[in-house]
């Protein structure tokens, strides 16, 4: 658990205690810049989407745009399944 909150903690770029979905797309942004999500890289657009798709997965618990660290530690561990 203490690799998910350090993920966590720097996903949360402005250090309010949520991920929003513009640290989500800067994350998404990240990893497709660096080829770690396949080998085509995604479009602008395709980043917005899955950056969406990932906060729909997480933010359960109270859906309001912006993800505690239990939120984000549930969903990670529906996408990870």
């Amino acid at each position: 658990m203490s690799n998910l909150r350090e993920i966590f903690d720097a996903i949360d770029t402005d250090h309010n205690g949520f991920v929003d979905k513009k640290e989500l797309t800067t994350v998404v942004r990240a990893c497709n810049e660096a080829g770690m999500l396949g080998d085509k890289p995604l479009s602008e657009s395709e980043v917005e989407k899955m950056a969406g798709e990932i906060m729909d997965i997480c933010d359960k618990g109270t859906p309001d745009g912006k993800l505690t660290f239990e939120e984000f530690q549930e969903g990670m561990k529906k996408i990870t399944k």
